[in-house]
């Protein structure tokens, strides 16, 4: 079974007045992560937030730092290869591949930038631009063409 995420067709329903549903802000960004999310395997996602949840319990400071590290760099590194081993032999996948490993990066941003800056001590993390992140991402991958 393919693993690879192949977005739905949307059907728009008009609302009583001919209009369609407003969206709420925050309900259009939960829609862009769950859209960003779709794109990572599961099994990345749940055991990374996982670990991210038991970094905080690490007392020393440079094995959280390195921890941190490690944690990121090898969920993204795993990304590929696990899309790359769960993918049907006699599909096209290197762009989805290449889409799912950048969305982890946009994602794992979004969801525990704010934690993994405190973990690292590093500040650079702002809520406003993960958000524009997100919906540019999200945007962007919309144009790029996944073949079945």
């Amino acid at each position: 079974m393919s693993r690879l995420f192949y977005e739905p067709q949307k059907t728009v329903i008009a609302g009583a007045d001919g209009t369609d549903e407003p969206n709420v802000q925050g309900k259009q960004l939960a829609d862009y992560l769950e859209k960003v999310s779709k794109l990572i395997p599961s099994e990345i996602i749940g055991a990374y937030l996982t670990m991210v949840g038991l970094l905080t319990k690490i007392d020393d400071h440079s094995t959280r730092r390195t921890l941190t590290i490690v944690v990121f760099f090898a969920c993204l590194l795993l990304t590929p290869i696990y899309l790359y081993r769960m993918a049907d032999a006699d599909k096209p996948k290197i762009i989805h591949i290449l889409l799912s490993t950048f969305a982890f990066i946009v994602w794992a941003y979004v969801t525990s930038g704010d934690k993994i800056g405190t973990l690292l001590g590093w500040n650079g993390y702002d809520a406003a631009a993960a958000s524009i992140f997100l919906i540019l991402f999200s945007i962007i991958s919309a144009l790029i063409p996944l073949k079945k």
